[in-house]
């Protein structure tokens, strides 16, 4: 009879354990579903401030007001559908009017998301908004790379001279009136087989090679392996390098470019940058893989401080800070010495290699989605259609391909320059 009287310790853990078990797993499942809303949110305010660049730069460049604001409905869709969590729940409201001769675009984002673990408390969507406004009025803080074909390809029917006339039109266009523009950081990247960097990168190689494979360092680095092209991946193994003439290890490399062609970085100065472009000298060889990758870290945050040039770039990813890579190909891939070894021979599943590291690279800049990369065929008439759906599916962002042919290579660099250089976001 007692025994009736004295509390049962078990009973009362079980019963405890059955009223806060589901309150764990419910305030657990909240937070997944509030993390996906965290997640979608981020993805809607990209996409907000992508549209309202669209629309701006649209009307920047010639189009009608309506005719931009189309054009902005249009990329929010296709951007929107390759996006899972955003699918068709996510609408947007674009407009734009003007304040004096500039343009304003304002986007704004809403929708809803299903969720997984709070509908078991009725609750069973979350919303989520974005906005952003974008101007032509220019002022916002640009990062550009300009990566630069010199093959030797672009020798015929005066490719590079027009390439460099282009190239100067684009510096006078980004630069306006000003010598120098702190805001404006343009770095120029000429490439053949592979890129040249200057004298001063030798201490990136082995420490460990001979004083007389040290004395054939030209600035020209190995090409790497799809792997290492396609990540951000600051440090690692020390790369290799593009010797001479085995016969002769200190010897010029056939297919490094020459002096005058090597890779200008961070700069901020007109008049530097033009000097470079005249300076410009044919290559051989086609390492666009390797020169496509250059660009991309030149822009990219997790490079900062791996530079010579300058300790504290490339900046961080900011809504006022465009990053813009600019990619010029005369051609597919073509690899002229794939080991840089000196023997200047080569093989067609290098070129193979070649292509698929230089989707790679183009896949990953577009997954990144912090860059707009703009790749220019300059007179292409050496690929298939399987090369040339991949050069032509090689952009990201705002950037777009654009098929040049010599007469309209200026008026196409331009138009990259006036519509980064001059539209940015509404902080």
């Amino acid at each position: 009879m007692l025994k009736t009287f004295i509390p049962n310790k078990q009973g009362n853990t079980a019963i405890l354990a059955g009223v806060l078990l589901p309150l764990a797993l419910m305030v657990i499942g909240a937070a997944i579903d509030y993390e996906r809303l965290n997640k979608t949110s981020l993805q809607a305010q990209e996409l907000a401030d992508a549209t309202a660049l669209q629309v701006a730069r649209n009307e920047f460049l010639g189009e009608a007001k309506s005719n931009s604001i189309s054009a902005g409905k249009k990329h929010f869709k296709e951007e929107r559908d390759l996006r899972i969590d955003l699918s068709d729940n996510a609408k947007a409201l674009v407009d734009a009017y003007y304040q004096g001769s500039a343009l304003v675009a304002d986007v704004s984002v809403t929708g809803t998301i299903p969720t997984t673990f709070l509908r078991v408390i009725g609750q069973k969507e979350l919303s989520f908004s974005a906005a952003s406004s974008a101007t032509t009025a220019g002022g916002g803080e640009l990062e550009i790379a300009l990566v630069l074909d010199v093959s030797y390809s672009m020798l015929g029917d005066g490719k590079i001279t027009e390439l460099q006339t282009a190239a100067r039109t684009f510096i006078e266009s980004t630069f306006g009136s000003a010598a120098t523009n702190s805001d404006i950081i343009v770095s120029i990247i000429p490439y053949a087989d592979t890129v040249r960097f200057p004298i001063s990168y030798a201490d990136w190689l082995d420490p460990g090679i001979s004083a007389a494979e040290a004395a054939g360092f030209e600035g020209c680095f190995n090409h790497q392996t799809e792997s290492d092209l396609d990540t951000l991946r600051p440090t690692g193994a020390r790369p290799g390098f593009f010797r001479g003439y085995l016969s002769d290890p200190a010897s010029t490399h056939p297919s490094c470019p020459p002096a005058g062609s090597e890779a200008l970085l961070f700069s901020s100065s007109k008049t530097d940058l033009i000097t470079k472009i005249n300076a410009l000298q044919i290559g051989s060889g086609t390492g666009s893989d390797t020169a496509l990758a250059w660009g991309w870290r030149a822009l990219a945050p997790e490079w900062r401080g791996e530079f010579k040039e300058n300790a504290v770039l490339p900046r961080d990813h900011a809504s006022d800070r465009s990053k813009v890579l600019v990619f010029l190909t005369d051609g597919r891939p073509f690899r002229h010495d794939a080991d840089g070894d000196g023997i200047n021979g080569r093989d067609e599943s290098d070129n193979e290699e070649a292509l698929d590291n230089l989707e790679a690279v183009c896949d990953a800049i577009e997954a990144a989605g912090n860059i707009d990369l703009y790749t220019i065929g300059f007179d292409v008439n050496d690929m298939d259609s399987d090369q040339k759906d991949i050069i032509e599916a090689c952009t990201a962002g705002g950037g777009q391909y654009i098929n040049a042919d010599k007469n309209a290579l200026s008026i196409n660099l331009s138009g990259i320059s006036y519509s980064n250089a001059n539209v940015r976001i509404r902080s």
